[in-house]
């Protein structure tokens, strides 16, 4: 069943971080359902991959989402109505008073894994892999460093989709979770214990 909501969601893969330096190499959007992905495959000026990426713009349905927007709005130039990322930083402040949790702001990997992480361990190169895998590609032509950076696009997409799909209500119910667990340790151990015993004595 295809996964639908108003707008794009956008995500770009580049050859460095600061566009003064670099440029656009991977584009893709999910919308109306679809995942789409474009990769240049040469250095410089692409008047076929920017007319693309110039027309999508135009084309895909307002609203526009992200993870950290930010970026994408510094290499393409455009506004997003939503960053996706917005929600889960606030979550990291509120909780920043908790010592057993983590200070910075999560990557977008570190929110939600790939299956194959589980049954295979690190599988996808992560976005700070992307520059090295550009310039592999460049100087070897090998189309696998292409199709990595193509994989971790839609990784990301997919990924963008899911916490789009996360709504306030649920995250304020997961910070709650969170704290409750942090002020009452052994209140969760025993109860997951009583648990545990009552699941051993059901299949008996």
């Amino acid at each position: 069943m295809p996964v639908t909501f108003r707008g794009a969601i956008i995500d770009v893969e580049t050859s460095d971080l600061f566009p003064s330096r670099g440029e656009v190499i991977t584009f893709g959007f999910f919308s109306a359902g679809e995942i789409r992905i474009y990769q240049k495959t040469e250095q410089g000026d692409d008047y076929e991959f920017d007319s693309i990426v110039r027309s999508a713009l135009k084309l895909l349905p307002r609203p526009f989402f992200a993870y950290n927007s930010d970026f994408e709005t510094s290499w393409l130039g455009v506004r997003f109505e939503l960053d996706l990322m917005i929600k889960w930083k606030r979550l990291t402040e509120d909780l920043k008073g908790n010592s057993n949790f983590i200070k910075k702001w999560p990557r977008l990997s570190e929110l939600i894994s790939i299956p194959y992480e589980y049954y295979r361990g690190k599988v996808e190169n992560s976005g700070s892999e992307i520059v090295k895998l550009w310039k592999m590609y460049l100087k070897t032509r090998d189309k696998l460093n292409l199709l990595r950076i193509i994989y971790h696009n839609k990784y990301d997409l997919i990924r963008e989709c899911c916490l789009l799909l996360w709504d306030e209500d649920t995250i304020r119910l997961f910070a709650e979770i969170i704290e409750f667990e942090s002020e009452n340790p052994k209140t969760i151990e025993e109860e997951s214990i009583s648990k545990g015993r009552q699941y051993s004595d059901h299949t008996k």
